[in-house]
């Protein structure tokens, strides 16, 4: 997130400037977070994430993904839940298109 708001603060970055910055702000954040516990400073490991600039929800769908699976997994801690849950879903998937393609009848 510290990449993309230096991003906004400096519209008209090259991309070696960019570069510049991811790699220091990896460095300040291993420094701040994880380099008391590591003991060791300026690691750049958290800026290999060049898929976080063209992909720009990547990271944060992390957490949402958890989010659902915790909300997934609590839904099917109960048997009569779980197949309350089946049920409603085969309703919702028979009668909507997935990812662009129709549910073939009889699958679900």
């Amino acid at each position: 997130m510290a990449v993309w708001h230096w991003m906004y603060d400096h519209p008209h970055t090259t991309p070696h400037e960019l570069n510049e910055a991811t790699v220091q702000i990896a460095k300040d954040i291993w420094n701040r977070y994880y380099a008391p516990v590591f003991h060791k400073n300026d690691v750049v490991l958290l800026g290999v994430y060049s898929h976080m600039i063209d992909s720009f929800l990547y990271l944060p769908d992390y957490p949402i993904g958890h989010l659902i699976a915790f909300q997934i997994e609590e839904q099917m801690k109960s048997p009569a839940r779980s197949v309350r849950s089946l049920n409603a879903w085969r309703r919702w998937a028979g009668s909507h298109q997935i990812y662009g393609w129709s549910t073939p009848p009889g699958i679900l």
